[in-house]
């Protein structure tokens, strides 16, 4: 069955916005992998608590590790979710989500580089 859905991440200095964000956490990693394997098959609309939509364009991937609330900032781009950037911290979470609007915008504008992510 061929995947309805592709992952694209926001090029970065080092590498992209997830591989940064990761850091080298394979645990991580892993269970990222796992949800977007899931959500590559799921169509047209993504359920909660995998996805939300946050309005402007943007919506969180979500994934639960060890009581920690992972959640990774994206938006659609024809059958593909364009990752920004991810956190794992609710404490600064609204104002991801003002970055997240922010860039989207920018983006709108002028499109970032961006490289596929394989799950």
């Amino acid at each position: 069955m061929k995947p309805l859905w592709e992952f694209w991440a926001v090029r970065t200095v080092r590498r992209n916005a997830i591989v940064d964000w990761l850091s080298g956490n394979r645990p991580l990693q892993a269970k990222l992998d796992v949800t977007l394997r899931r959500l590559q098959f799921i169509g047209p609309k993504w359920p909660m608590p995998y996805y939300r939509p946050l309005g402007s364009g943007i919506g969180e991937i979500r994934l639960d590790d060890r009581n920690v609330e992972h959640r990774i900032y994206g938006y659609f781009s024809g059958r593909c979710f364009v990752v920004m950037f991810g956190r794992s911290s609710k404490k600064d979470q609204q104002q991801a989500i003002r970055n997240a609007k922010n860039l989207k915008k920018q983006f709108d504008k002028t499109p970032p580089p961006t490289e596929r992510y394989d799950v």
